[in-house]
């Protein structure tokens, strides 16, 4: 019991000298922090390509990378510095011939501000809640005179599925015309003939919750993007990352940037495209199903069972009515919210018909057990009479 004792006390002054020397020394702001191999890999695993970007400079220079519009239709991006393993801060640089955009954006149904799918900013989503039964959401772009267009891009939110279809009708002199009949979506954007109107209505089907972070009709009669490039300010005898095309919204942590707006002392460097071996769609689930295919993506579901064949996966699916999903539900075809499991088998009570715990299959058994017990008891005390007799009698 005193080594015990002992012991507790050493363990507990140790504690907090063992604490103190675990405490890292706070590192100023200003200095170099690398990036760990899982940090880079959670960013660059987001694009689609790259550039290696070697410059010939003798001092810190403004590099300005042209980039392929057809590649990069949203502007995210990535420079890492492979001399350093830091991400660097950056510019995009694009020359647009541009005009007033819609004066309107009209979205029945949906919850946030319109203004989120066209303020560049992809931390801001609008969003359109999931009902029973068909999905159906609509946008309305109106202008303040005709736009032609040819095709129409968007973002989603992280972790969010393709819609099903989309669809686009428009409203021109002739009066309403089907621009895209419902198409079943394979990427972030479709096209259609060219099309002259004032008001635009997108429509989509979709079976999970979606977010839309931008939307953009690209229109050659008022917007245009004519060139667009990335720059940074690179360091002598550095060499670099730009990574582009990206499937979702990646962040990345850098250090303060200069003036990168400034055209004076810029260094044109045109690279190679290189398809990143690094790659990996995004995945939410981990169920080797893409997030943008996935019929379920919050819950893992390799198998893509949609029973009734609505675009949702049976694992998202509430058949029960008692607000769980069924991959979440312990009894995914009765109601049992409270998730009661008694005997704690992975089985709702109301779903389990056998009872792990063996008391209560076989009630008998405690009482058996109390007549064993009472039989070693009249045993032991026997033998204990019978060796109390012994010397008695040698007596």
């Amino acid at each position: 019991m005193k080594l015990f004792t002992f012991a507790a006390l050493v363990a507990l002054f140790a504690l907090p000298v063992t604490s103190l020397a675990a405490t890292p020394t706070p590192t100023p702001q200003s200095a170099f922090v690398a990036a760990s191999a899982t940090q880079k890999d959670t960013v660059t695993n987001a694009f689609h390509y790259f550039e290696q970007v070697t410059p010939q400079i003798s001092v810190p220079t403004v590099i300005e990378v042209p980039l392929n519009l057809t590649l990069v239709s949203f502007p995210i991006l990535a420079v890492y510095n492979v001399t350093t393993s830091q991400f660097e801060p950056y510019l995009i640089k694009e020359s647009v011939v541009s005009g007033a955009g819609p004066i309107r954006i009209d979205a029945n149904g949906s919850v946030g501000s319109t203004y989120a799918i066209n303020d560049n900013n992809y931390q801001t989503y609008l969003e359109f809640p999931l009902h029973e039964g068909r999905n159906h959401a609509e946008l309305t772009l109106i202008f303040t005179k005709p736009v032609v267009a040819s095709s129409l891009s968007f973002a989603l939110d992280a972790n969010v599925a393709l819609p099903q279809t989309i669809s686009v009708t428009a409203e021109t002199a002739q009066g309403l015309y089907t621009a895209l009949a419902p198409t079943r979506l394979s990427q972030m954007g479709a096209s259609f003939p060219q099309t002259t109107a004032l008001i635009w209505h997108i429509a989509f089907e979709y079976a999970q919750p979606l977010r839309f972070t931008e939307l953009k009709l690209n229109q050659s009669s008022i917007e245009q993007t004519t060139s667009r490039a990335a720059r940074f300010l690179a360091q002598p005898g550095q060499s670099y990352q730009l990574y582009f095309a990206a499937d979702r919204f990646v962040q990345t942590t850098t250090k303060e940037a200069g003036d990168l707006s400034s055209d004076k002392g810029v260094s044109i460097y045109r690279g190679q495209e290189i398809a990143n071996p690094s790659y990996t769609p995004a995945d939410a689930d981990t169920d080797g199903i893409p997030d943008l295919s996935d019929n379920c993506v919050t819950a893992a579901n390799a198998d893509q069972k949609d029973s009734d064949s609505n675009g949702r996966g049976d694992a998202c699916e509430d058949f029960d009515r008692d607000s769980i999903i069924a991959a979440h539900d312990n009894c995914a075809d009765m109601p049992n919210q409270s998730q009661v499991d008694t005997d704690a088998d992975g089985i709702g009570d109301v779903c389990d018909s056998f009872d792990n715990r063996v008391t209560e299959r076989l009630p008998w058994l405690p009482w058996a057990g109390v007549g064993v017990a009472a039989l070693v008891l009249l045993g032991l005390f026997a033998l204990v009479l019978k060796y109390q007799q012994k010397p008695n009698e040698a007596a």
